[in-house]
């Protein structure tokens, strides 16, 4: 046997790395593929960049005053009232801003709820109206109340049962300031006026409707809904972004998207508005109640004040003149502000605690000054004490006067501010930018759409092409035979242009060429005069002159390389013969014009000797054998002694036999006919041909007690000099 001839009962397919030789030449084999792919979604990207509806932005700067309340007093009452000592955080401020309270407000006082736009002709309709002016006849040739340009439609109050919420009406510009509408629950249009409120029955409930006005001519229509209000509400919120513009700098700006840019601005203004309308409005409860406590607690303070003055007045009378020495006046100054702060710090904790829990921040922070001011208050008592005790008792009643007339006097300064407060004139937050109308759309930007689709196009054609090579394509390569199947690839044929060029005019002429005939230089000729050389250095292992030539599957070219290989070895001086067994699918006959001459089957079934079914000098020095007419039972026939006669004799005669065989997966004759074959090739088309095909061929001949002597690859599209026509591969 052939050291080059395998068994393949042990051998399995196994995945191999591409190296960078092989993805450059998947990307060259591959790049008109990759370019259309690329070029396809280029063009996609820019439809859809031009028929894609615009989405704007609007934007709002908002500052937050982080400070205490401007309008309060610093002094050393300033914590009389919580009001004047509460700070906007603006993380609280933002959260605010776009509450459901706040958007509700806006979405009702705009009535965002109610949507009204032209109809637009489908994917086109839109794109014109962006570059039309003017308003022109509705519908396409006055059908179908299409808009084609600014039609537009406004409406205050659009009210409709729970159930119709979100369905289409169709509203309908009639002449004279009228309307149709149209929708379900209405058995029929009905007809309305401008500027008046309407109200229709229908078997789900009334309709109401007010249009104020309409732009655009009698004919055009309109898709109006209603929408959820608590949806639109959701969406307004969804579609509204805040961020601080720099970190602790007390600035907002928040943003808004829509299709409609008048629409977004006056969106965002009203919710800029209602943002800062409530944010006073809070502050003006507030201040409200404060003010209600310290007007509670003013007559107590002037009452407690009157009192420390009669009390001071009558001591002074009663004691005389009395000469305080100045460490007494000193302490009693340290301790009526002390008493002070601590008085007004009990009011505030007063006021807190109808509001707040006892381990609420601010609660917490109130009692620890309280329990730092006892604590100094104790000390300087403890100074007061080594004085005499008259001059302690005048010491304590000027003390208290001082104490009761700044707590009052104080009291009295911050009831003044709040009432600013309550009026509305004082807030935390104010706008800085208002929203203007946008200009130019944040979405689609073209040239960005362009280039991402162009991009997505690349990677998919790469991706295309890269599983196409490892996946859906065939075998390319000799190594990647040889290395998965551990069988020889005795040559590769390169793909052949001119080949392509003679098929496409046998089909459109009927004239069948040998492409060694007319184009001696073609590569794909001198793969096989490579394949001659590779078979005359195995010649010594060969039992016979036989060589089979046959396919996995049809298509792969095994007929070419069979005549075109048979005309190569002719051209050297040898006697070939060629015998086409293909019996039924076989076509060699046209290379050869031996048109309904008898041929193999002939001489099988004994209709015709040898002789008669040899065709002598179908070129020089080469023999052809037709298949004769197509068999009932092509497989039984090969089983004929003729057969195994035949070959044995043509083997004595000629120098080489071919024997073009058919494909071994579709049919057993492959088989039969390679039990008298000393040299077996089986034809794989490159990029088409699967490795598990021809494991499957080897596994199939070799039940039948033949061995593959080795793979011709045909139609390679690789490079010149990467792996040369042919190799000698493993040859013994």
């Amino acid at each position: 046997m052939n050291p080059a001839q395998l068994s393949f009962k042990d051998v399995h397919i196994t995945n191999t790395d591409m190296d960078l030789p092989g993805i450059l030449v998947v990307l060259r084999q591959n790049r008109w593929r990759i370019a259309a792919c690329t070029a396809a979604f280029a063009l996609l990207g820019a439809v859809y960049a031009m028929v894609a509806p615009p989405v704007y932005e609007s934007d709002i700067m908002i500052q937050v005053d982080t400070r205490a309340d401007p309008t309060s007093d610093r002094s050393m009452l300033d914590a009389v009232s919580s009001i004047n000592d509460n700070k906007s955080t603006t993380a609280a401020e933002s959260q605010i801003l776009s509450s459901r309270a706040i958007v509700t407000r806006a979405v009702d006082k705009q009535a965002l709820f109610i949507d009204a736009k032209p109809r637009r002709f489908p994917v086109i309709g839109s794109l014109v109206a962006r570059y039309l002016e003017s308003d022109m006849t509705p519908g396409i040739f006055g059908v179908g109340g299409f808009a084609w340009g600014r039609e537009s439609l406004s409406i205050d109050k659009f009210d409709v049962p729970a159930k119709l919420e979100g369905k289409q009406f169709r509203l309908t510009l009639e002449p004279n300031h009228r309307f149709t509408l149209s929708g379900p629950a209405l058995d029929a249009p009905v007809i309305g006026e401008i500027g008046k409120l309407q109200s229709f029955s229908t078997t789900r409930g009334p309709i109401q409707l007010l249009v104020t006005g309409a732009s655009g001519q009698p004919g055009v229509t309109f898709d109006l809904y209603r929408n959820s209000r608590l949806k639109t509400i959701e969406r307004i919120q969804s579609q509204l972004s805040i961020q601080e513009k720099v970190k602790d700098s007390g600035i907002l700006v928040a943003k808004l998207r829509g299709k409609d840019p008048v629409i977004v601005s006056d969106t965002l203004k009203e919710i800029a508005r209602q943002f800062i309308l409530q944010n006073m409005e809070r502050k003006s409860l507030e201040a409200s109640n404060s003010l209600d406590f310290l007007k509670r607690q003013l007559p107590v303070l002037k009452t407690q004040l009157e009192h420390s003055q009669q009390a001071d007045t009558e001591l002074h009378r009663r004691a005389g003149v009395v000469d305080l020495p100045e460490e007494a006046k000193q302490a009693i100054a340290q301790m009526s502000a002390a008493k002070a702060q601590l008085l007004a710090l009990q009011q505030q904790r007063r006021d807190l605690a109808t509001r707040f829990a006892p381990s609420y921040l601010s609660v917490v922070s109130v009692d620890r000054q309280i329990k730092g001011l006892e604590e100094q208050i104790s000390l300087y008592a403890q100074q007061m004490a080594r004085f005499p005790d008259l001059q302690q008792e005048v010491a304590r009643s000027e003390m208290q006067v001082k104490v009761d007339s700044a707590l009052y006097t104080a009291l009295l300064n911050n009831a003044q501010q709040l009432e600013l407060v309550k009026a509305g004139k004082v807030g935390t937050v104010r706008l800085i930018d208002t929203p203007a109308v946008p200009e130019d759309p944040v979405f689609p930007k073209k040239s960005i759409v362009v280039v991402l689709f162009s991009l997505f196009g690349l990677l998919s054609g790469l991706a295309y092409a890269f599983v196409r090579s490892t996946v859906l394509c065939g075998v390319k390569t000799p190594s990647e035979i040889e290395r998965a199947l551990g069988i020889n690839v005795y040559a590769t044929i390169p793909y052949s242009r001119r080949q392509r060029v003679m098929l496409k005019s046998e089909r459109k002429e009927g004239n069948a060429t040998l492409l060694a005939e007319v184009s001696k230089a073609d590569p794909a000729v001198e793969g096989l005069r490579a394949l001659r050389m590779t078979l005359n250095h195995g010649k010594d292992g060969i039992s016979n002159k036989i060589v089979l030539v046959t396919g996995a599957t049809p298509g792969v070219g095994k007929s070419f390389v069979s005549a075109n290989f048979a005309r190569v070895v002719a051209s050297s001086g040898k006697r070939v013969l060629l015998i086409d067994a293909d019996l039924r699918n076989g076509h060699l006959r046209k290379y050869f014009n031996a048109g309904h001459k008898p041929g193999l089957v002939d001489f099988l079934e004994g209709r015709a000797g040898l002789s008669a079914v040899i065709q002598h000098d179908a070129a020089s020095n080469l023999d052809f054998v037709a298949t004769g007419l197509q068999p009932a039972e092509p497989g039984e026939l090969l089983l004929s002694p003729r057969l195994n006669q035949m070959l044995d004799d043509c083997a004595q005669e000629y120098d080489l036999v071919i024997v073009d065989a058919p494909p071994i997966l579709t049919v057993s004759d492959a088989a039969v006919l390679a039990q008298n074959a000393g040299t077996v090739f089986v034809v794989a088309m490159s990029e088409v041909t699967k490795l598990a095909e021809l494991e499957e061929c080897a596994k199939r001949m070799d039940r039948s007690g033949v061995r593959i002597t080795g793979v011709i690859l045909n139609g390679a599209k690789l490079p010149l000099g990467e792996y040369g026509y042919a190799g000698l591969h493993g040859i013994a």
